[in-house]
């Protein structure tokens, strides 16, 4: 039987305050982020949230730019589907079209710089880069999510307002929640694999955020938002420190 607890009521509706006053608090510790360790010219992609595109993490990837790594965008545009979804078949579906095409520009980078890459997710951006990485790990250095929801989706805020986008009323009752849930293992990585989480995230709850206890990965609690994860100098912070940690280790 899952166990969720989705974020509380309060904590959902004070979710782009509290991203403002991230964003506020990055701009005042900016120079104190530069003295993070520096990179050595590696590939990152940054993989952004459901329905938001590139544009929500050109700030990260300015940052790991000037640290001195090769940030780059997960360039396929906004992350949502193109057609109605009507059921978790159809939610399958798109899952696995949206891991294709960044498995696609993810060979290209490793292709053309000869060095595996190191994926970023925020959120549902996550999901795509531990599953690349687990049919990929030749190509992908480590993966590290922000605000992952990496178990039943109920533990969400936003589950039923999503359904209700899609403009299709699904009865739990009804809803094979497994074929979502199967298809992220709990268990260990040939990949190094950081989840950055936060109990105070509004929209993804800490009991859907973890994966289990493997010497391949490791959590760091940080106190953001989810909307804030892009902007948030704690995660900010951690994800160099990721980055730098395991870049020693290969």
């Amino acid at each position: 039987m899952a166990h969720y607890t989705p974020p509380s009521r309060s904590l959902a509706l004070t979710e782009a305050p509290r991203a403002l006053s991230e964003a506020a608090l990055l701009v005042l510790t900016h120079k104190l982020l530069l003295k993070a360790p520096r990179g050595n010219g590696d590939p990152v992609m940054t993989i952004p949230g459901y329905m938001v595109g590139d544009g929500s993490m050109s700030l990260f990837r300015r940052y790991l730019n000037k640290l001195g790594y090769d940030a780059r965008p997960w360039g396929l545009g906004r992350n949502i589907q193109n057609n109605k979804i009507k059921d978790m078949e159809g939610l399958m579906a798109f899952k696995a079209d949206m891991i294709a095409r960044l498995g696609f520009e993810v060979e290209q980078i490793y292709n053309e710089t000869g060095r595996k890459v190191s994926l970023i997710g925020w959120s549902l951006g996550g999901l795509y880069a531990d599953s690349l990485a687990r049919l990929a790990p030749q190509m992908v250095r480590q993966v590290i999510t922000l605000g992952t929801p990496l178990g039943d989706p109920r533990g969400t805020s936003i589950f039923a307002l999503v359904y209700r986008v899609l403009e299709r009323h699904f009865e739990e009752d009804v809803i094979d929640f497994s074929l979502w849930c199967n298809d992220i293992p709990k268990g260990e990585r040939e990949v190094p694999t950081t989840i950055v989480f936060s109990k105070t995230d509004g929209i993804v709850s800490p009991d859907i955020a973890l994966l289990g206890h493997h010497p391949s990965i490791r959590y760091i609690k940080v106190k953001s938002s989810h909307m804030g994860f892009a902007v948030n100098p704690m995660a900010y912070w951690a994800v160099a420190k990721e980055l730098s940690r395991v870049n020693k280790l290969v």
